[in-house]
């Protein structure tokens, strides 16, 4: 009977919303001013709290990781033409080695291969928050609110973040 409930309200959610992840809202930008990383300013369009690093939930120092586009028609644009310029693909946040209570990025871009690393050596601002929020669906796994504010000269750029986010989903 409770998985029958639970089938009917994701059916329900689903016609509500188009079958589509709408629950996810964001405030505010990430911004590059040039350099290696090159001139753009983007809205965050989604986010996950899953581990990033591989370990299990209790273990992984994986905060947040935000994303940019969709992943399977980036990837399929970009063999077919590729980008002529280094947009943004996902910033993973994590917590310092040692659990001091700092954090730092991975910042993954269409251009550069490996990922731009943010940490308090290029960064004089990188702090980030998170609080659990309502699940999707009752009796689903909460969701997390969270902040994020950044400042940070890395690959001849000038790195920026004042974002707020609700509903990040797994």
């Amino acid at each position: 009977m409770k998985r029958a409930l639970s089938i009917a309200l994701a059916g329900a959610a689903c016609l509500l919303t188009g079958c589509e992840r709408h629950f996810f809202k964001s405030q505010g930008v990430v911004s590059s001013d040039g350099g290696q990383l090159f001139r753009w300013s983007r809205p965050v369009q989604g986010c996950s709290p899953d581990p990033a690093d591989g370990e299990p939930v209790g273990k992984s120092t994986t905060v947040f990781t935000l994303y940019w586009d969709n992943p399977v028609s980036r990837e399929e644009k970009a063999r077919h033409n590729p980008p002529p310029e280094n947009k943004l693909q996902r910033l993973e946040i994590s917590r310092s080695p040692g659990n001091s209570g700092q954090f730092v990025g991975s910042l993954k871009t269409t251009l550069i291969a490996s990922p731009t690393v943010l940490d308090d050596k290029v960064c004089t601002t990188l702090e980030a928050t998170t609080t659990p929020g309502k699940p999707v669906i009752a009796g689903g796994r909460p969701t997390v609110d969270g902040t994020l504010d950044l400042d940070c000269r890395v690959a001849g750029s000038h790195l920026t973040a004042s974002v707020r986010f609700t509903g990040c989903e797994y």
